[in-house]
């Protein structure tokens, strides 16, 4: 994993919001890669230490997109865009607003030529495209997942060659789901909420069943959620788009109303604490 990770990232060169690589030390027990110390935390944490601003998330959303532009440019495909991945360059101050730096390659894919399709089941719950969860589901009586992996992360080959998805357009899904999380407080279609209450396997067949049935703000769970502009509601609407070809691409994020609103003077406005 380290060893695919330090590829991706050398592949990727240098970005200010890209985790930076130092060195990498062999041992006798594995491969060690060292990398740029972010001593802000994880924007999961900052989520739920503040409350964030319209503002404030545009900000931080123009930096992942940023990055997944780049990496995108690069013919990388990130495929595990979530909270826990993305960094604080540094603890936030009032002259200082917050920098962010996505971090932990390790399931990225690059490819070559014009197509980026997969098959592989990869990436973790609640960010997830319709997609990448129905890779898991299709032709498979009873969904499979690897016991000895982390519980929040999944990583599986389908048996079915023919259901396959575009990874650029699933990393579109899940920057959707993060700039939910941020203006809402909570994934998209409750997941977070209904999530503990069900095994795993049954969690994602729910989930599954909601993304293809439900927008984001129809979806049982979804009621309830944090008035935000009509602007911000219209890109959410775009970037979880349940069809991977009509969901918006980057070229178009740059362009909408909600990317493009004015910023405060720091680049955003002042979060309040939880």
């Amino acid at each position: 994993m380290a060893q695919r990770e330090a590829s991706h990232l050398s592949q990727a060169a240098q970005h200010v919001s890209l985790v930076r690589p130092y060195s990498v030390r062999l041992t006798p027990d594995n491969l060690q890669l060292v990398l740029q110390h972010c001593s802000g935390g994880t924007l999961e944490s900052y989520c739920k230490q503040h409350r964030v601003s319209e503002d404030l998330a545009c900000f931080f959303f123009h930096q992942l997109v940023a990055v997944l532009e780049h990496l995108h440019s690069s013919k990388i495909a990130y495929r595990d865009m979530k909270l826990q991945n993305v960094l604080l360059r540094s603890k936030p101050s009032r002259s200082s607003p917050p920098r962010l730096v996505l971090c932990d390659l390790g399931t990225a894919k690059a490819w070559t030529g014009q197509q980026m399709r997969c098959e592989t089941f990869v990436g973790t719950p609640g960010f997830m495209a319709p997609q990448v969860l129905a890779s898991m589901f299709n032709g498979l009586n009873t969904p499979r997942t690897d016991a000895s992996s982390d519980s929040s992360q999944h990583s599986r080959t389908s048996q079915s060659s023919s259901n396959t998805y575009d990874a650029r357009k699933a990393d579109i899904w899940a920057l959707g789901a993060l700039l939910h999380y941020m203006l809402h407080r909570q994934l998209p279609y409750g997941y977070d909420s209904f999530a503990p209450l069900l095994p795993p396997q049954e969690a994602l067949l729910t989930l599954l069943q909601l993304e293809n049935q439900h927008t984001w703000k129809d979806a049982a769970g979804a009621h309830g959620l944090q008035p935000i502009s009509a602007e911000a509601q219209d890109l959410l609407d775009q970037l979880l788009h349940q069809d991977e070809q009509q969901r918006i691409s980057i070229r178009r994020i740059k362009l909408h109303p909600w990317f493009n609103r004015p910023l405060p003077a720091h680049g955003c406005a002042s979060s309040s604490s939880a």
